[in-house]
Order: C-alpha cells, then sequence, then structure tokens
C-alpha cells in the first residue's frame, strides 16, 4: 500500500510539472489542423512544440517527400515547405515521439479578414446585427467544400502568444452563417470563379481602435504606452487587457497567426478612431508596413474598405477627415481601397450591403494579382488647376476611365477661395475630367467632393463604382 501511495505522488507531481500532452509529444498550433488551406505556389511553415532536441519528420503527400527538422533547446521547431499548384486533399504525418496527421489539406489561396465591427458582422442576424441583405438566400449559396473558414476567438493578451484556439470548418450554411460576413462572401466569390480553394481566417472585434492591432515595437515609435497587465510573484494575476488597449489585440489575434504564409489582408477599421484623423493618417500605413515585416511577407496584399456614410451625432467633419487619412495608405505598394459612399446607410453604422463590399474587394484583389486588366476603383482625384480665371479642372488617376453621372446633376463638389471658406459647386463632365465653377469664389484655392458624414456620391466610372471623396489644393 505503502508503494501505491508513493506512485501516485509520483504521478502527481509528474502531471503538475508537465502538462497533458507535453511528454515527448509533437502538438501543432490550432491553425494546423485537419483541414486546413496551405497558400499555393509558395514556400509554407508548419509549426508547433515537441521536446528539446526532438527530431522530427515530416511527410507530405503534395510533395511525396520527407524533411527533418531538430527542436529547439525551447521545444519549438519550424519547417519550411514548398507548396504546389492549388489542389488537394493531401494528408501531411509528423512523426516523432508520436505521430500526428492533418488530414484533410487543400492548397489554395489564404486569406485574413481583420477589423472592427463590420468585418465581424455575420451573415444572418445575430445579437445587435441585423445580417446581410437576403441573408437566407445568400446561406444556400455556402455550401462549398472548397471554402474553410477558421474564426480566432475573441482574447486579449498582454504579449504576444503562439496559439490561439479555433479550428477549420467547412464553408456550410450553418459555419458561415455567424461568420465575417465579408470574409464569407469574398471566399465564396474568389472560389467560384478560380476554383481555387479558399482558407479565410476572422480576426476580428467590434468597436476596437487601431491601436489595439498594433504591436507593441511599432506603438513605441509613436510614443504610445502599453498596459503591462503582468503581476510579479506572489501577487495573483492580473486581468487581461481591454479589448481597446494598445496591442492588446495583435497580442492574442494577430500574432498567433503570423507563421502562417496568407495571400492577403482584408481590412475593415477606422469609426472608432474617427477622432484622430491626422494620428491615423500615420499609423494605418506604418501597421501595414509592420503587419507585412512581422509576416515576414513584404509583397503581402492588404485591401481594406474606407468607412461608409453614417449619420454620427454632431459630427464636424471628422468622418470626412478619417477616410481622407485612410486613402494615405494607398502609398504603400499593394493596396487597395474599397469606396463606400454609395451603399452606406445613415440610419445604421453597419449597412446590410456587404456583398457589394465583398465584391469590389474581390474585384481590387483580381486586379493587383494581374488577373483582371479592369479597375477596380471609381474615379480617383489627383490633381486640380484653374483655367480661365476662375474654372477649376479635376482631373483623375485613371484618364481611361470615362466618367457618368447618377441623378439628374453633378453634386458634392465645393470651392474654397484664400478664405478657407467652402461654397457649393456647379459641376459638369468634359471627357475625362471635371470643371468645377462657384460665383462666391473668384481666386478658387481648394476643391473638395463628397466632404461630409453622408455625402452625396454622384460621381461614378462607367463600371458603377463612385468616385473617392477628396479635397485638394490648387496646384496640387
Amino acid at each position: 500500500m505503502k508503494l501505491r501511495s508513493a506512485w501516485r505522488w509520483v504521478l502527481a507531481l509528474m502531471f503538475l510539472t508537465h502538462p497533458i500532452g507535453v511528454f515527448g509529444d509533437i502538438s501543432l498550433p490550432s491553425l494546423l489542423s485537419s483541414g486546413v488551406v496551405l497558400q499555393r505556389n509558395t514556400a509554407v511553415n508548419l509549426w508547433g512544440q515537441a521536446d528539446p532536441g526532438e527530431v522530427i519528420t515530416v511527410h507530405t503527400t503534395f510533395t511525396d517527400k520527407k524533411y527533418r527538422i531538430t527542436a529547439s533547446s525551447a521545444g519549438r521547431w519550424i519547417a519550411r515547405l514548398p507548396t504546389p499548384e492549388a489542389g488537394g486533399p493531401y494528408t501531411i504525418t509528423l512523426s516523432g515521439a508520436n505521430i500526428v496527421t492533418i488530414r484533410d489539406v487543400m492548397i489554395g489561396d489564404v486569406w485574413v479578414c481583420s477589423g472592427q465591427s463590420n468585418i465581424q458582422m455575420p451573415v444572418k442576424p445575430l445579437g445587435g446585427y441585423k445580417g446581410i441583405n437576403n441573408w437566407q438566400k445568400e446561406l444556400d449559396s455556402m455550401s462549398l467544400p472548397g471554402v474553410r473558414l477558421f474564426n480566432v476567438p475573441l482574447r486579449t493578451a498582454s504579449s504576444p502568444l503562439r496559439d490561439s484556439a479555433g479550428q477549420w470548418e467547412l464553408s456550410r450554411p450553418q459555419s458561415a452563417a455567424t461568420f465575417s460576413a465579408i470574409g464569407a462572401l469574398f471566399a465564396r466569390d474568389a472560389h467560384l470563379e478560380t476554383r481555387v480553394p479558399i482558407g479565410m481566417i476572422q480576426a476580428a472585434w467590434g468597436g476596437t481602435r487601431i491601436q489595439a492591432w498594433m504591436s507593441e515595437p511599432l506603438l513605441r515609435r509613436f510614443q504610445i504606452p502599453v498596459t503591462q497587465s503582468k503581476s510579479p510573484a506572489p501577487h495573483p494575476p492580473a486581468p487581461p487587457p481591454g479589448p481597446n488597449e494598445p496591442a492588446a489585440l495583435y497580442n492574442s489575434m494577430i500574432s498567433p497567426l503570423l507563421p502562417m504564409t496568407v495571400k492577403g489582408i482584408l481590412w475593415y477599421q477606422g469609426e472608432s478612431n474617427r477622432y484622430e484623423p491626422e494620428l491615423y493618417s500615420k499609423l494605418f500605413p506604418a501597421m501595414i508596413i509592420d503587419w507585412r515585416i512581422r509576416w515576414k511577407l513584404d509583397d503581402m496584399m492588404f485591401l481594406f474598405v474606407q468607412i461608409a456614410p453614417y449619420a454620427y451625432p454632431n459630427d464636424r467633419g471628422e468622418t470626412a477627415d478619417l477616410r481622407q487619412a485612410q486613402t494615405e495608405a494607398l502609398k504603400i505598394s499593394n493596396t487597395a481601397m474599397v469606396c463606400t459612399l454609395d451603399i452606406g446607410d445613415a440610419q445604421d453604422i453597419h449597412p446590410q450591403n456587404k456583398q457589394e463590399v465583398a465584391r469590389r474587394l474581390w474585384a481590387q484583389a483580381k486586379y493587383l494579382m494581374g488577373e483582371s486588366r479592369i479597375a477596380a476603383n471609381g474615379p480617383r482625384a489627383v490633381a486640380v488647376h484653374v483655367q480661365d480665371h476662375a474654372t477649376v479642372v479635376v482631373e483623375f488617376a485613371d484618364t481611361n476611365q470615362r466618367l457618368s453621372v447618377h441623378g439628374d446633376e453633378l453634386t458634392g463638389f465645393e470651392i474654397a477661395g484664400q478664405n478657407g471658406k467652402f461654397f457649393p459647386a456647379q459641376a459638369w463632365i468634359q471627357g475625362r475630367k471635371v470643371l468645377l465653377t462657384s460665383p462666391e469664389v473668384t481666386k478658387p484655392a481648394c476643391v473638395r467632393y463628397a466632404w461630409s458624414a453622408v455625402p452625396e456620391a454622384s460621381l461614378f466610372n462607367q463600371q458603377g463604382l463612385p468616385a473617392e471623396p477628396f479635397s485638394l489644393k490648387v496646384g496640387d
């Protein structure tokens, strides 16, 4: 009896000092589970934990080769494998002290959709969300075995995490119903058009500011303090940071994704930063570059959505300024923006037409990938100058786009003189340009278009895409 009791103490001590599943076992993060989609035509990472110094053999049926790697002194290991053209399903087997098999592996394109509530908003009504237009009909089109969905659970952390809970699910009406509507619709459209397997990872949290999605080193560059939620022993653990604490969501929802090779990012965020547009104009481009560095993907596509029209109470121009701040990111290569001036809802901050947002994002992706020659954005003003003393000429980036008017006349244009006071302008299309005059302004100094929280969208191109809002000085 004494011997049996002693063994119980030994076993108890082993379980206390070695968590279950650690005894030399190879372990994988949640992202590398059965049903995963790996990025095609590149090199991808497999990573996880094992005993320090353990030799791990990796065999994949898509290469039919074996790769050997050794776990580090901390027990971490990473293998980099080439991937073929799109296809599947395949199997990955990892052998060491134990054998782990990842089944139903597809090779295709992997995307991450991130930001705040408008990209977190699910397909069907849920909580405070109304659901998207015709949500039941849309769900009927979501039975797509070639589309896989992974939802990163809502969680915060005071330091970067290496793993996140979650699992890959086949796109079905049940799984798509509560997934990001924009993410699920984008994945559906991309898969149906290309027949390439699509993996969509959702990492989004409503009502969050961009600071929460930025890494701590980047925040330090902007002298933004990061709350430390670590309590030294023997004090009890400090509570996790709130979702709007700087770096809190980068640490918990982005950091675990970084070893995953992805095609690009879909980003819809900015409403919660409306009152700091000047700062946002610096933080947003810096975050894009920082994510690319930390993902080790210099050319990772970054597609984002400009915030939609909404009648914010007491708006004093912050919404228009924030939209302008978002456009600063377009100076970075391999980025694209979707304008939503014509598909918003002045009475609902969560517009229900997410289908068109997803369609425009996919059109931008195709254009950046060189798979479409059709410009995926509406008219983008790049310069204004004066002719005949008081007539202002607005020039646009793509001179091949035909301009068109939606409605009876061009509206939403304003001109200001040297005093900075804006007046409505008479506007008309002349070829590929827009001409403006205002009897109140004899010496134009600045022009702006759609410059309000809920502007009138009247200028479009031949594809039916709205012109982007702008504010430009004469001579710019």
